[in-house]
């Protein structure tokens, strides 16, 4: 079990934390969490660190590097996020703006997640203020949507009946959940 909390950055990158499939991050939680976004970073060629000098690289491993998201996560089992609070602060109308999901969990199992503010990079793009590939078992609570969020929560895979809201302010949100509306990484 491992906790970070009490942090606030402010950047032009981004938070990329993931497992592998066959061994998932397993009870981590992020609390009280302030991410102030300034720019953007270049995704064209991001990747996804590989980790130690001697790990052996994985086959067809996903590379999330180029998740537009402030915020990734994957392949992790008991996830919570309580208080975690995204701000985009390049001027909205910024020709640098660029496509970007708040948060985005892909392969993640017993995901919490309360108390958390943010929206889109973009308001009322393409993506998502939240985008779920493949996760399953959430429970979001006491969460608000930021103005201009076209979709909450984008999703891909998973039964809609695996996603619990209650006591969220999603009066910012043109809609709670849409099937779609985020990223889908390519191995």
């Amino acid at each position: 079990d491992i906790t970070f909390s009490d942090i606030t950055m402010k950047t032009k990158g981004r938070i990329l934390i993931t497992g592998m499939t066959e061994q998932p991050l397993e009870n981590l939680t992020f609390r009280n969490i302030f991410m102030r976004v300034t720019g953007f970073e270049s995704l064209e060629r991001a990747s996804q660190p590989r980790g130690a000098a001697n790990v052996k690289p994985v086959a067809k491993k996903v590379n999330r590097g180029p998740t537009p998201a402030a915020f990734v996560m994957a392949n992790g089992k008991g996830i919570t996020l309580d208080g975690v609070r995204i701000r985009w602060d390049a001027p909205p109308d910024s020709a640098a703006r660029e496509e970007r999901h708040a948060l985005y969990f892909s392969e993640v199992e017993r995901l919490t997640i309360t108390g958390v503010q943010g929206g889109p990079a973009l308001a009322n793009g393409k993506l998502a203020a939240i985008g779920f590939d493949r996760v399953s078992d959430v429970f979001l609570s006491g969460s608000k949507a930021d103005p201009g969020t076209g979709v909450f929560i984008g999703r891909n895979g998973g039964a809609g009946a695996e996603i619990t809201l209650t006591g969220n302010d999603l009066r910012h949100a043109g809609k709670a959940v849409a099937e779609g509306r985020l990223y889908i990484p390519t191995p």
